[in-house]
């Protein structure tokens, strides 16, 4: 079995981290801000882009385009979940 880790090397063992794996396995590990924008719940863009330039979700540019590891949404998704 993999270990999947987040983005501060974290293993995610807990039910949320599990069930966010198998709710988005169909996207790629490296998603662009559509898809980031329909796994978190069809968010607008304006709203995707705020939580990639202040950080909250980590990213990188390629190009002009931000990319984003599918890990790193999950991370997110549990941080506002757990609060």
């Amino acid at each position: 079995m993999v270990e999947v880790v987040n983005n501060q090397n974290r293993p995610l063992t807990n039910v949320i981290g599990h069930y966010y794996q198998h709710r988005f396995e169909a996207y790629d590990d490296v998603v662009g801000v559509e898809e980031m924008c329909a796994m978190l719940g069809g968010i607008s863009k304006k709203s995707c882009y705020m939580l990639l330039r202040t950080r909250t979700v980590g990213s990188f540019k390629l190009g002009k385009d931000y990319k984003i590891p599918k890990i790193n949404i999950i991370d997110y998704l549990q941080q506002i979940t757990n609060t």
